[in-house]
């Protein structure tokens, strides 16, 4: 039921329709006013709020330079709420003359301004890109249920005096005291900062006034010279100025100078710049919840990052002019619904869901209790959202997001929190989804060690480390130390996307680590016979440093040394590297720069040996820029452009790749390349061509116009005046990838136009547009296509094993079934097991660690498919139904108990069937017997 907090005395509740204030003896304590926006008619429920502090006085400047005591008379600012919008709050003022003057903020800070029940004005509707925000947003429970007030100083300059406000000192204070209203309605809703009056300096002496609308940003300074006899109470101080064309402020400091319009209002400035006084950024965080107030200033609302700030800026100045006032009853205010980030990594055509609390961040001025109310069902990509009821803390509801397949980049959605009086704010969540494309395999290093420069017969096979130096006194002195590093790839299948891993163990916290290849069939390359872990020495070593680009080693890559716990080398020259390995063996040396000083990586004896593993290359799409913009990366972009043009700053073209490994084997038969277009600017001739298999390296999120790669061999024109924008169009490119450019299984393709022309850019959706269906797409079809991907995987968890069962594929030349595991979710995956059926059971577990599995198919021409869907399972004794330590009578009627229901007892297969039947009897034998 729905409670409004009343003053602990009545009075009558009285209807202002434009009636003289003067009709009242007493300026009344509760009112109503009823006001009409585009239709509609709202009530405004009042209640008389005083916002001046304990130390409130107003001070005139004469002309002497004396100040003279100003008598405000009666209190007449109220705040309230709307009957017809549990999401709204009112702030205003009843004017001597009756009239009362008001905002409603209505949800999200939209704003509407009235004069007695005439709409005025408005703002904060307009659209806008919800971005990721680049600061955190409120933290949970940061905001609390206490309101601390603070008292502010108002200094209204000679010029806003006589000019604005007519000399009159009533109309001054009014105006004053109305902006106060407006202030404090935000502050006490989104900060639970309650803003108070401590002074108000009117300047009505010309000659006396300090500031000078002339002097622009040395105002600030002169504010707070002539403030800083009265900060003794004064926490924030604004100097009101006419037609300063905005504001200044000191950041996290206490003055600011603001811009007062014709109207008398000054709080739409300075809403902004007090806000920096609280810490807050222009565009703060990234702007990520639109035109809020420090992010182009139109929605009367603070973004969560800014909150955040505010809160922070509090936390530190808690006991010193800001003081706790308890937990706020007068008025009933809204709650604060913060913005929420969540962040998702999924593999591609994996749909991955993920439970939170939105509401563990959100706060309410009143201290009310917080719920979810209601949340949109779709979000603004195509996922889905539901509540998950009594699943957080203390039994609250929480919000279960699955994300879009495949989908890249940001999603987002909104949910209403209710407070437990029935006010109502609606929240943002923010998603950023990421896709990355596990490794076909990884393999751990099989031999690691290092050698001494000096010829020396010490062998450090058995460390669990690996030292590497380049001293100054030479390359074969004592103190140069190299490392060397074996990994076995042997019928491992080979794509573009390589990674070599490193774990770091200790030493300098700089310089460079240099990482040779030993070519095929050189000194050094096979374990075994041209060296061994244990026998090795700088004595003996098949290769001495200076290592060079030469028929013994090759340079695959470096990195720079950093407070990094790991390190890694992914680069083109690697991917070449191993894809020239004839014998499965691959040997790599580590070298430093000369005088860089002892650096050590972990050794495989530590458990932390170097990894290798190998993907497909991701999808890539993006444009480069020329002239100006020649080294400017534009990968983050949701399209990407072409033109040509006499001047290069205008020239764009366009770069897109895609890895169809998993297309199968054979030659290629068909090929169709799919681009949406979002733009079209006619009567233009675009050129597609393909790049060089050794250009395939190229990276989205760094290549620029200087750097991007040229396109050979033949092409394929495309007119313009033939594309749609929304339509999809798609060109055939078999006969671009049958090239014989093209021996590995990426194709990287460069779309240009051949004509000039100084308006209109062709435009293409990328995989960072919104919808995946506007998504290039490259379909291959092979000789020999690769299997489908396995369905229906699901674990069963055991006492020491997991259990594993799939579907058959419906491919009628499956050979084999490999299964892959790894202990983190999308993390890289190890092969575990082959099966020629459809289980396979894993007993290289440990109990109560989880372990995630996928499976793929692979056909009698080696052809292996993608990875099927990803489960979990965590072994341990699943039948200790009451958790007891172990599987005893009593497990076993707690099963009875429950046959044929959904109870406890129903333990098979992992998570439950939801029935207890034979299946959950046999599981429970297994283990009881065992």
């Amino acid at each position: 039921m729905k409670t409004r907090v009343i003053s602990t005395w009545m009075c009558a509740i009285i209807m202002i329709t434009g009636v003289e204030a003067s009709s009242y003896a007493v300026t009344p304590e509760n009112f109503t006013q009823v006001v009409y926006s585009d239709g509609q008619q709202y009530t405004l429920r009042l209640t008389r709020e005083s916002l001046r502090g304990p130390d409130f006085n107003v001070k005139i400047q004469q002309d002497s330079g004396a100040f003279a005591d100003y008598d405000a008379g009666e209190v007449r600012t109220y705040l309230g709420t709307v009957d017809e919008d549990p999401f709204a709050n009112v702030a205003g003022y009843l004017q001597s003359n009756g009239v009362f003057r008001s905002v409603v903020y209505f949800d999200r800070g939209v704003t509407e301004y009235y004069e007695g029940s005439t709409k005025v004005g408005g703002n904060g509707t307009q659209s806008f890109s919800v971005r990721w925000p680049t600061t955190p947003t409120v933290s949970a429970g940061h905001g609390g249920t206490t309101m601390y007030e603070y008292q502010v100083g108002i200094d209204i300059d000679y010029t806003t005096f006589s000019q604005i406000y007519n000399s009159s000192y009533s109309r001054t204070m009014e105006n004053v005291e109305y902006c106060m209203a407006e202030l404090a309605a935000i502050h006490m809703r989104d900060a639970i900062l309650k803003p108070v009056i401590g002074k108000v300096v009117i300047r009505a002496s010309a000659s006396q006034t300090p500031y000078d609308l002339s002097a622009g940003n040395s105002n600030l300074t002169r504010i707070s010279g002539a403030w800083s006899e009265d900060m003794g109470y004064c926490f924030k101080v604004g100097l009101m100025l006419p037609s300063y064309g905005g504001g200044v402020a000191y950041l996290g400091g206490s003055y600011s100078v603001n811009s007062t319009k014709s109207n008398g209002q000054f709080v739409t400035t300075w809403r902004h710049e007090i806000g920096h006084n609280w810490g807050i950024a222009d565009y703060e965080a990234n702007n990520p919840e639109g035109p809020t107030l420090m992010c182009g200033n139109q929605r009367g609302r603070y973004c969560g990052p800014g909150v955040q700030d505010m809160l922070n800026h509090r936390d530190s100045r808690i006991g010193t002019k800001l003081y706790s006032v308890g937990t706020y009853a007068t008025v009933n205010l809204p709650p604060y619904a913060a913005l929420d980030t969540v962040e998702m990594t999924s593999t591609p055509n994996i749909s991955k869901s993920i439970t939170f609390d939105p509401i563990a961040n959100d706060h309410d001025g009143n201290g009310h209790s917080l719920s979810i109310a209601s949340v949109d069902s779709t979000t603004n990509r195509g996922g889905t959202v539901t509540i998950s009821s009594g699943t957080g803390p203390n039994g609250r509801d929480e919000l279960i997001y699955t994300a879009p397949a495949n989908a890249e980049g940001l999603d987002w959605f909104y949910y209403v929190c209710e407070d437990s009086s029935g006010q109502k704010a609606s929240g943002l969540v923010v998603v950023k989804l990421n896709v990355i494309i596990p490794p076909m395999w990884t393999v751990e290093t099989d031999a690691d060690t290092f050698v001494e420069g000096h010829y020396d017969n010490d062998n450090f096979g058995s460390a669990g480390y690996i030292v590497i130096k380049r001293s100054t006194a030479g390359a074969t002195t004592s103190w140069t130390r190299t490392g060397w590093v074996h990994f076995d790839i042997s019928g491992k299948q080979l794509a573009s996307n390589a990674r070599l891993t490193f774990t770091r163990n200790s030493g300098d916290s700089g310089g460079t680590v240099n990482v040779w290849g030993v070519k095929d069939g050189r000194p050094g390359d096979e374990l075994g016979t041209d060296w061994s872990e244990g026998s090795i020495t700088g004595s003996n070593a098949p290769l001495k440093p200076d290592f060079a680009e030469d028929e013994n080693t090759t340079l695959v890559g470096s990195f720079a040394i950093s407070p990094s716990e790991t390190f890694t080398i992914q680069t083109p020259e690697l991917a070449e590297f191993l894809a020239a390995n004839t014998n499965g063996e691959v040997t790599f040396l580590l070298a430093r720069n000369p005088n860089d000083g002892n650096f050590a990586i972990k050794s495989r004896e530590s458990g932390f040996g170097a990894t290798l593993s190998v993907a497909k290359q991701p999808a890539q799409d993006t444009y480069v820029r020329g002239g100006s913009y020649a080294n400017d990366n534009f990968g983050a972009e949701n399209s990407m452009k072409v033109k040509l043009d006499s001047y290069d700053t205008y020239v764009r073209n366009s770069y897109f790749s895609f890895d169809y490994a998993n297309a199968g084997s054979g030659s290629i038969e068909n090929a169709t390349l799919t681009l949406m277009p979002t733009s079209v600017q006619g009567s233009r001739t675009l050129r597609l061509q393909l790049l060089d298999d050794a250009d395939d390296g190229w990276d989205e999120s760094s290549i620029t116009w200087n750097s991007a790669p040229a396109s050979t061999g033949g092409s394929i024109y495309i007119y313009s005046s033939s594309l749609r924008a929304g339509q999809p169009y798609t060109v055939d490119v078999t006969q671009l990838l049958n090239q014989s450019i093209n021996q590995n299984t990426v194709a990287s393709f460069r779309l240009d136009t051949i004509t000039s022309a100084q308006t209109g850019v062709n435009q293409f959706a990328t995989k960072e547009y919104s919808d995946p269906a506007w998504h290039p797409r490259l379909n291959v079809t092979m000789s020999d296509p690769a299997p489908s991907a396995p369905g229906g995987l699901f674990a069963v968890n055991g006492n020491g094993f997991v259990k594993l069962e799939w579907d058959e594929s419906q491919d009628q030349t499956i050979s084999q079934y490999r299964v892959y595991r790894a202990e983190r979710s999308n993390a890289a995956y190890e092969l575990v097991g082959i099966s020629v059926g459809t289980n396979f059971t894993d007993n290289q577990v440990v109990n109560e660690t989880t372990y995630y599995y996928v499976v793929t198919a692979v056909d009698s021409n080696g052809d292996e498919s993608a990875y099927s869907i990803e489960v979990s399972a965590t072994p341990g004794l699943v039948a200790d139904i009451n958790l007891d330590g172990r599987v005893d009578y009593a497990d076993y009627s707690l099963l009875i108990g429950n046959w044929q229901s959904s109870g406890a007892g129903d333990i098979y297969p992992a998570g439950g069937d939801n029935i207890v039947d034979f299946d959950d009897l046999r599981w429970f034998a297994e283990e009881w017997l065992n």
